[in-house]
């Protein structure tokens, strides 16, 4: 894929953080649609109890199930959105074939950049708390989803016959 189409897809990411980062999370409640999905609360509230600190309050799958399923569904779309944007970053500028150490952790370091920054400006925004947890979400995501691809891109690239590359 051409390069320009990655730094499109990346303008389109940065555009994407910020208007999400706006709204205030009235608008991004999903509670009431996931409340009218029965089956989906009372597997939750059979489970064996989850329960964890974040960001200054209690996470817990047995108080509020509803809740508790917009929780995770939200840190999953942080950890995967950051982490697909790392990667399109990463493609931009070179790809994983030929990935060296300091494209990686400039990836790294312009991501968590913007990830901090989206907190911070969801902090001075009405309705909305930034947490710098939610940045370390966003990192995993990318180092979690970038090692990934690279693990299985060298996996590729060393199981391939020389002849074929």
């Amino acid at each position: 894929m051409n390069k320009t189409v990655y730094w499109v897809m990346i303008l389109a990411c940065l555009i994407i953080i910020g208007f999400l980062s706006r709204q205030p999370s009235q608008e991004q409640d999903i509670r009431p649609i996931i409340n009218r999905y029965k089956p989906l609360i009372e597997f939750v509230q059979e489970m064996p109890q989850v329960r964890f600190p974040y960001a200054g309050r209690i996470v817990d799958s047995w108080e509020n199930p509803a809740d508790f399923i917009q929780f995770i569904i939200r840190k999953l779309f942080h950890f995967t959105f950051y982490g697909f944007f790392g990667v399109l970053l990463i493609m931009a500028t070179g790809g994983f074939y030929e990935l060296k150490a300091i494209r990686w952790i400039l990836a790294g370091v312009f991501l968590g950049a913007v990830a901090a920054g989206d907190e911070l400006n969801q902090f001075y925004t009405p309705g909305r708390t930034g947490c710098i947890e939610d940045v370390i979400v966003d990192m995993l995501g990318y180092l979690v989803i970038s090692s990934v691809i690279m693990v299985g891109v060298e996996f590729i690239r060393f199981s391939t016959p020389r002849r074929y590359l």
